[in-house]
């Protein structure tokens, strides 16, 4: 019997729009965020097999005892430690931002997974995206359905990226209000986005935007054309925007086949506030919910693991966001996150290789909008490209930043081309991809 637990981090029973009394609007956040402050959704599952379990619990309680005896926190206190506190006040820039102990805590605790066999898979869903599935996602594969457009998923990716980095207030307070239907949301959204290309598709930006505006256009092209298709659903609450778990089961489905695992041979094992019921369709073997992290070293070591991920996908994300007042402006990732030391350095390799360096093509993953997981894994990767910590500082700053798009640049085209293909895929074996959602086999 293998045991796998989740944790997960940027969870809210609703996701609102900012913009009322307590919360004031502001174009960098857009909505409201849970106390970690994470834009995206991120679970983090990790399966230790049996016959590691016991020396795997030993490692790590040892581990742990090594950290606390650095802190004065946890002096005479025999408390659980939680990512959070590893990296709060101390990630500012990621590992460059990490004391010395949060390095050692990491780096040691990858080479005990690494020991023990531990698997680990990682689920990101964006929160706009939620919002622009439960109001467009069933129109825009209607229209696809229907041959009036020949790429749902492109369609459906590029009004998250408009939603995301350039939607006015009033559209995205629009969204995430129940009372506005879905027709009239989408005309202000026309509305938005014929005010950015008049304003943007003169001849000072026409070249810097040229992809962005001829994205905006075809959207404009659509609305106006097939607006007609669009139903009016109604929300009866103001909690109609929620987190899909329906994505996150279905995607850590697919890592298990790739694993080779028998669900009936796994008990899962949920953090406490972590619903079972979606999880009951795979069949495992027990599924065990609103367990106390404290009695569970698999609970802790997926929350140590969830809070790096999720904070330097935040920390990487934000910082790589363009002001929409200056959309013509190329951004570059602050040089300040290349600032390694020589520990730092190799804790990202080592993070590199863990995460992305396995076959199982779906140990990382993320929903149809993928460019804040992009941003992180592109990170990585650039980093763990230098062999040696010498070959990485003889490069500049700037060199590093401009070296890192390149690779964000490949790995970006690269996601766009594999989400045109693996819809065509559908479309040839089921019709539609509409048809190969409803079949279980693409996801929701």
């Amino acid at each position: 019997m293998d045991y796998i637990y989740i944790d997960e981090k940027g969870t809210q029973e609703t996701i609102k729009a900012l913009g009322n009394s307590k919360t004031p609007y502001n174009d960098q956040q857009k909505i409201e965020l849970g106390t970690d402050m994470m834009k995206d959704f991120i679970a983090t599952a990790v399966r230790v097999p049996e016959n590691y379990l016991a020396h795997l619990d030993t490692s790590y309680f040892v581990l742990e005892k090594e950290y606390k005896a650095t802190s004065q926190k946890f002096k005479g206190k025999d408390t659980e430690l939680k990512g959070s506190y590893i990296l709060k006040k101390n990630f500012k820039y990621g590992a460059v931002s990490l004391k010395k102990n949060g390095v050692d805590f990491y780096s040691d605790l990858i080479d005990i997974l690494l020991e023990n066999e531990v698997d680990y898979h990682v689920f990101v869903v964006n929160k706009i995206t939620l919002v622009v599935d439960k109001r467009f996602k069933g129109w825009i594969l209607k229209l696809a359905s229907r041959g009036f457009i020949p790429n749902a998923n492109r369609i459906i990716y590029n009004f998250i990226k408009y939603a995301e980095n350039e939607a006015s207030q009033e559209v995205i307070q629009a969204l995430f209000n129940e009372s506005f239907s879905n027709n009239k949301v989408i005309k202000l959204i026309l509305k938005d986005l014929k005010s950015f290309t008049k304003e943007h598709g003169g001849f000072r930006f026409k070249d810097k935007l040229k992809v962005q505006l001829e994205i905006y256009n075809e959207l404009i092209y659509i609305i106006n054309l097939y607006q007609t298709y669009l139903v009016d659903d109604f929300f009866e609450s103001e909690r109609f925007i929620t987190l899909n778990w329906e994505k996150a089961v279905f995607s850590l489905d697919l890592w298990l086949i790739k694993l080779k695992v028998v669900p009936d041979e796994i008990e899962l094992m949920l953090d406490d506030g972590i619903k079972s019921h979606p999880f009951k369709k795979l069949l495992f073997s027990e599924v065990h919910e609103g367990l106390d992290s404290g009695k569970y070293v698999g609970l802790r070591i997926a929350d140590v693991l969830v809070a790096f991920i999720g904070n330097y996908i935040s920390k990487l994300t934000l910082d790589l966001k363009s002001d929409k007042n200056e959309s013509y402006k190329r951004k570059l990732l602050s040089s300040e996150f290349f600032n390694l030391n020589n520990d730092q350095f190799n804790l990202i390799k080592k993070f590199h290789k863990y995460l992305f360096g396995t076959s199982n093509q779906y140990s990382f993953t993320n929903d149809l909008y993928f460019d804040s997981t992009l941003v992180f894994e592109s990170f990585l990767a650039y980093v763990d490209q230098y062999t040696i910590f010498e070959e990485y500082k003889k490069t500049n700053s700037t060199s590093h930043t401009e070296n890192y798009m390149k690779i964000f640049k490949v790995k970006y085209d690269l996601k766009i081309h594999s989400m045109i293909a693996d819809e065509l895929q559908a479309k040839m074996i089921y019709g539609s991809l509409a048809k190969a959602i409803s079949e279980g086999i693409v996801r929701p």
